[in-house]
Order: C-alpha cells, then structure tokens, then sequence
C-alpha cells in the first residue's frame, strides 16, 4: 500500500512540474476562439477553405511546438487577407505564447472582431487565467531546483568541511614552522604545489615574494553560486575559530575585489609588532567577480 501511495504521488508530481498536453489543448481552443470571431469578410476565399481543418488541428494539438505553427499559419492567412501586418510568433515558452496571443488580440482590427466588449474581456481575462497558471508552474519548478541545489550545496560543503577540517592544523603547523615545508611539494615555477588535498573545485599551492616570504593560497570554485559561498565561508570560520591560538582574533580589512567590500582576517593581535610579525596571519573571502571562496596563509615575517 505504501510503496503504491508514493508512485500515485510520483505522476502527480511530475504532472504539475511540466506543462501538459491538456493546457496546450486549451490555448489551442483559445486560439480558435479568437480566429473564429473575425469576420469573414476580413479572410480571402482560399483562406476560408483551410478553415475547417486549421480549426481541427487547434483542437487537437498537443505540443507548444505544433501551436505556434498553427498560430503562424492565422497570422498569414489574416495578414494576406487584409494586407495587415501582424507578427509571426518565434519558438517561445507557454508563458511567452500567452503574452504574444494577448499582444497579438489587440493588433486585430476592431472592426474585423465580432466579439462584443464582454466577450473580448472574457476572452482576455481566460487568457491571463492561463498565464497565472503557467506562473506557478515556473515558480514550483524554481522552487524544485532550488531544493535540489540546496541538497547538492550540503554535500558539497559536508566534503569541504572534512577536508578542511584535516588540513587546517598543518597548514598552521607548516606556516609556524617556516615555509610550510611539511607540505610544499613540487615546483611549478611561479608558485609550490602542496601534499594535501581539499575537495573537488579546489585548488591550493604555496607562493614566495621577493622578501623570501611563504603564502599558502586555497580557492574553491563555486560556479558563482553565491549561496554556496556564503556556506563555505561559515564552515571555514567555524573550524578556524575553533582552532585560534590565545591572542589571535577575527577582524576585517576593506578589499573592493570581496563581497560586503571586507576581508576577513584572523591574526594575533600583540602589544609590539615584533610580537605580531612572529606569528602566521590569515585571510578569508568571498571573491566579488565569480563567488569563488579565497583562503590564505601568510607564514610569520619574523622567522
């Protein structure tokens, strides 16, 4: 009984996540609605002896794809027939196509219409039933989508954290001891490569200034997911907070290139620079260009 019950709730919702053939249906008889109340005057001879199975097509039609062909083929016969020129719908969305059908009504000519007022208004206000419709399909499927990113940025900062977490203390560790020689591994050139790893869309290595001056660099790459940024940033506060030796505190500096326009710093805040400079310094941020996550290690001046 309970594995049925989930299968019923399966279709239903699938069903209301995607736009059925049933509601294509409905804007195709919208559609003869509109195409039927134009004079016939306002349509050649050849026009009319389409209409029938034009109007038979409308009824039946099943895709948005099939719709918008139909609707191109009244837009031709009426534009042929009075020398109007009315435009020809692209391939659009359900919402789009509600939009341009209105759009589309009201480039009529009024006196090719024999809807009378109530019955245009009635026409329209149906039309804009359909579009509110629409509107909450649009809005559950974002809704959806934002669940299951929710759900995928929850395991993705799960993996950051077990890594980071791992690392952290080596990191320090290495920075204290000079030159992060416990984990700098190859040259590259410009820059180190570390013996640890952090994740997927991770990147980490090690840099040396002309001052002889070791600074362990980490980014995760977000996709510019800015929700997800913001998460990582939380999980990499909390494990370095939590790792703090006494004396050190959390503070800000001002950096265009971060968001909120701050970096986050945590260093050891001594009476004497002296004191200050024989001890590593860190940074965090949320890179303003792509949501990218910046962490970074400044090993001690004074060695």
């Amino acid at each position: 009984m309970k594995i049925s019950f989930k299968i019923v709730i399966l279709f239903f919702f699938l069903g209301t996540v995607s736009v059925s053939s049933q509601d294509i249906s409905l804007l195709g008889k919208h559609l003869v609605n509109l195409e039927s109340n134009i004079s016939n005057k306002a349509y050649l001879k050849t026009s009319k002896k389409e209409k029938k199975g034009w109007q038979k097509k409308c009824l039946t039609v099943d895709s948005l794809k099939d719709l918008v062909e139909l609707t191109n083929v009244f837009v031709s016969n009426y534009n042929s027939s009075t020398g109007n020129s009315l435009f020809h719908f692209p391939d659009i969305e359900y919402l789009g196509y509600c939009n341009a059908l209105y759009n589309l009504s009201t480039l009529i000519d009024k006196e090719d219409l024999s809807f009378n007022q109530q019955e245009l208004k009635q026409w329209v206000d149906q039309l804009h039933v359909f579009e509110e419709q629409e509107k909450g399909r649009l809005k559950m499927i974002n809704e959806l989508e934002e669940q299951r990113r929710d759900k995928e940025r929850l395991q993705a900062v799960d993996s950051i954290r077990y890594y980071f977490d791992n690392n952290y203390i080596k990191i320090i560790n290495g920075a204290k001891k000079g030159s992060f020689s416990s984990i700098v591994g190859s040259d590259l050139g410009d820059k180190f490569s570390v013996s640890m790893y952090f994740g997927e869309n991770s990147q980490a290595y090690v840099t040396v200034d002309q001052d002889d001056v070791y600074q362990f660099f980490l980014y995760y790459t977000t996709n510019k997911d800015e929700k997800l940024a913001v998460l990582i940033e939380q999980e990499i506060v909390g494990i370095v907070s939590k790792n703090l030796d006494e004396g050190f505190k959390e503070g800000k500096k001002f950096d265009g290139n971060f968001s909120n326009n701050f970096i986050k710093i945590f260093d050891f805040q001594g009476q004497k620079f002296a004191d200050t400079a024989k001890q590593p310094s860190i940074e965090l941020g949320i890179q303003k260009k792509n949501y990218n996550v910046y962490f970074s290690v400044v090993e001690p001046l004074f060695k």
